[in-house]
C-alpha cells in the first residue's frame, strides 16, 4: 500500500512541477498569440488539477480528503475546453465559425461541472482503496464527466488526424509531434479514473500526463510558435515573482489546509478563502512583471529600434534637401537643380508615408479593426503585378526572378491591393537578403482548391533561433540588422494572410 501510495503522490509532484514550469513559458513567451493562449492556460490548470490531486492523496484524514477531491475538479472542468481550443488553433489560423462555436460550447459544458464540482451526486465520498488511503467515490453525476472527457479526446483525435492529411512541411511536424503526445497523455492520462470502477490503476499511468506535454512542447518550441531563447529572461522573472508571492501566501495555505480537516462544516467557506488567496497570487504577479520589465531596460526589447531608423533616415534626408533647395533659390540657380531636390523630397516624403501606413495597419489588429476590400481576382495576375514592382531591386543585384504555375487561372475572393503587398513583401526581403546574380522562383499551385504560393531565394538561410520570430513585429535576425530593414514587412504579410482566412510560414535549409 505504502509504495503504491508513494509512486502516486510522487508522479502528482512531478506532474505539477513540469506542466506548471511548461505553462509559465508558454505565456510569457507571447501571450498576444492566439495559439499560446489557451495552451498555456491547460498547462497552469493540469498543475492546479495534480497539485490538488496531491493533496487528496496525502491527506490526513478523510474530510481534508473529500475537500480536495471535490476542489481539484474546478480546474479540471475545463481543461478539455482549453485543450480542444489549443488543438483547433494548431490545426488552423483561420476564422472557422464551427471552431468557434465548439470552443463556446466546450467551455460553457465546463462552467456547468464547475457549477456542481462540491454536490455529493458529483464527488460522493473518498475511501480507501486499490492500495490508496484516500480515492473518489464518483455520485451519480461523475459519469457525464468521464463521458465527456473521453468524447472531447476522441473529437481532438479526429481533428489532428485531419490536420495531418491536410497538412506539409513544419506544420504536419508539429501536429504528429502532437498526435504521440496525445495518444501518451490521454491514453495513459485516462487510467486515473479506473479505480472508480474498482480496476487497478499502473503506477505509470500519471508519468504518461508530464511526458506527454514534453513531447507537445518540444514540437511547440522546435517548429516555430515558442523558442526559449527571449522567454528564459522572462519566465526567470516570473518565478521569481511568484515564488515571493508563494512564499508570502504560504502560511495562510497551510492554515486553510488544516482547517479543513478540523472543521468538516467550513469546507464552502474554504473553498471561496482558498479562491481570493490564489486569485490574489495571480492577479498581483502580472502587475509586479509588468512593472519591472518597464522600468528595467534588461527585460525590455528593442523593438523601437525599427522604428526610429525608418523614420529618422527619410526626415534626414527632407531636411538636408530642404536646406540645399533654400540655398539654391537664395544663389538664383536654374529651376533644373530645384526640381531635382523637390522630387527626392517626394519620393521620401512618400516612403514615409508608406511606413506610417503599414504601421498602422500592424496596430489595427489588436484593435480588430481589420478591413478587407474583397472582390474576384487571379491570384497568378497578382504576382506578375507584384514581379513588376519588385523588377527594380532584382535588376539592381542581377537577379532573375522565375514564376510558375500548375494552372492558367486561379480565381480567388480577396482584397487585391493587399495580396499585392504580401507578395510585394515576399518578394524584397528574398531580394534584399539573396547575393548577386542568383536566382528567386515564384510558384503557384492549386492543391484541391486550396491556393499555395511559394518564394524560394537562393540567399543564406534564417538560424533555427530566429525562424520562430521572422514574422514578429519589428523583429530583425543579425543578417537583417546589416540590411537596415525595418522589421515590419513579413508581419505585414502575416496580418493580410490571416485577415484572408489563409496561413504563412517559412522553411529554411
Amino acid at each position: 500500500m505504502d509504495s503504491t501510495f508513494s509512486h502516486y503522490e510522487f508522479a502528482a509532484l512531478i506532474t505539477v512541477g513540469i506542466t506548471f514550469a511548461l505553462g509559465l513559458f508558454s505565456i510569457v513567451s507571447d501571450w498576444k498569440k492566439p495559439i499560446v493562449r489557451p495552451f498555456g492556460i491547460y498547462l497552469l490548470l493540469i498543475a492546479a488539477w495534480a497539485f490538488f490531486l496531491y493533496l487528496m492523496i496525502s491527506a490526513k484524514d478523510e474530510k481534508t480528503s473529500l475537500f480536495f477531491a471535490r476542489f481539484l475538479h474546478c480546474p479540471s472542468s475545463f481543461l478539455p475546453a482549453t485543450y480542444l481550443s489549443f488543438i483547433l488553433h494548431l490545426i488552423s489560423t483561420s476564422q472557422n465559425k464551427t471552431h468557434f462555436w465548439l470552443r463556446r460550447i466546450s467551455y460553457s459544458i465546463g462552467f456547468l461541472f464547475l457549477l456542481i464540482t462540491f454536490h455529493p451526486n458529483f464527488v460522493d465520498r473518498v475511501v480507501p482503496k486499490m492500495g490508496f488511503r484516500f480515492i473518489l467515490e464518483p455520485g451519480p453525476l461523475y459519469m457525464f464527466f468521464i463521458l465527456w472527457f473521453v468524447f472531447i479526446s476522441i473529437v481532438v483525435l479526429v481533428f489532428l488526424l485531419q490536420g495531418l492529411m491536410k497538412s506539409s512541411g513544419i506544420k504536419r511536424n508539429q501536429i504528429a509531434h502532437v498526435i504521440l503526445a496525445h495518444i501518451i497523455g490521454y491514453g495513459g492520462g485516462s487510467m486515473i479514473f479506473l479505480p472508480n470502477f474498482n480496476i487497478p490503476v499502473p503506477t505509470f499511468a500519471l508519468y504518461c500526463i508530464p511526458v506527454a506535454h514534453l513531447f507537445i512542447f518540444y514540437a511547440i518550441v522546435n517548429h516555430q510558435l515558442l523558442n526559449l531563447k527571449i522567454v528564459l529572461r522572462r519566465a526567470g522573472l516570473l518565478v521569481m515573482i511568484y515564488g515571493m508571492l508563494l512564499l508570502v501566501a504560504l502560511p495562510m495555505i497551510y492554515y486553510l489546509y488544516n482547517q479543513a480537516g478540523q472543521h468538516p462544516g467550513l469546507n464552502l467557506k474554504l473553498f471561496f478563502s482558498f479562491l481570493i488567496v490564489l486569485s490574489g497570487i495571480f492577479s498581483i504577479g502580472p502587475f509586479l512583471y509588468a512593472y519591472f520589465v518597464k522600468k528595467s531596460s534588461f527585460y525590455q526589447e528593442h523593438t523601437l529600434a525599427g522604428i526610429t531608423h525608418e523614420l529618422k533616415s527619410p526626415l534626414a534626408t527632407i531636411e538636408s534637401i530642404t536646406e540645399l533647395l533654400e540655398g539654391n533659390l537664395r544663389s538664383g540657380e536654374g529651376p533644373e537643380k530645384s526640381l531635382e531636390y523637390i522630387e527626392i523630397m517626394h519620393r521620401n516624403t512618400d516612403r514615409l508615408k508608406a511606413y506610417v501606413m503599414d504601421l498602422l495597419s500592424l496596430f489595427q489588429v489588436k484593435d480588430k479593426k481589420v478591413l478587407l476590400d474583397m472582390e474576384e481576382s487571379d491570384l497568378l495576375e497578382i504576382c506578375h503585378q507584384a514581379l513588376s514592382e519588385a523588377s527594380e531591386l532584382a535588376t539592381r543585384k542581377k537577379l532573375e526572378i522565375r514564376l510558375s504555375s500548375n494552372t492558367e487561372k486561379m480565381i480567388v475572393n480577396c482584397d487585391r491591393r493587399k495580396i499585392i503587398q504580401v507578395i510585394t513583401n515576399l518578394l524584397s526581403n528574398a531580394i534584399k537578403f539573396s547575393p548577386s546574380q542568383r536566382s528567386i522562383n515564384i510558384g503557384l499551385k492549386n492543391e484541391k482548391n486550396k491556393f499555395r504560393v511559394t518564394i524560394k531565394d537562393q540567399g543564406q538561410g534564417i538560424p533555427l533561433k530566429d525562424l520562430p520570430f521572422v514574422f514578429d513585429r519589428f523583429f530583425q535576425g543579425r543578417s537583417a540588422k546589416s540590411n537596415q530593414g525595418t522589421g515590419i514587412g513579413l508581419a505585414i504579410a502575416k496580418l493580410w494572410v490571416e485577415a484572408h482566412g489563409g496561413e504563412i510560414g517559412v522553411e529554411s535549409e
